[in-house]
């Protein structure tokens, strides 16, 4: 399959699959993560928790640890200047997470792109 035929290319925003329960991250979603996990990182150089986000038709929990580099090393509200991740897991689920039941589906989460929308290369 070529690289413009690819299903990920192709779909601009998540969808659960009705047969499987997996979900498709596209831009969008990427774009509501960074911005979440951004905002939980303000001021900080280590971040070891989880963000929640509510996307279109579906919830996402990220669990990352991650040693956070900043451009003024000394200053905490400096710019993120890169990201080392520890640990991390994203699941999803097709209702809010904090409350039973939910349902958790698979996913295709890419950590390497979410870093690419909150540290882009120079």
């Amino acid at each position: 399959m070529k690289e413009s035929q690819s299903p990920r290319n192709s779909q601009l925003f998540a969808s659960p699959n009705p047969t499987t329960k997996e979900i498709t991250f596209g831009e969008r979603e990427y774009a509501e993560v960074a911005e979440s996990l951004c905002e939980a990182l303000q001021g900080k150089s280590f971040f070891s928790d989880h963000t929640i986000t509510e996307h279109e038709g579906f919830y996402s929990l990220l669990t990352t640890t991650l040693i956070i580099y900043r451009t003024e090393p000394n200053d905490p509200e400096s710019p993120v200047r890169g990201i080392v991740p520890v640990w991390w897991e994203m699941k999803t689920y097709l209702e809010d997470p904090l409350r039973s039941p939910h349902t958790e589906c698979l996913n295709d989460f890419s950590l390497r792109e979410l870093l690419r929308h909150i540290c882009p290369e120079k």
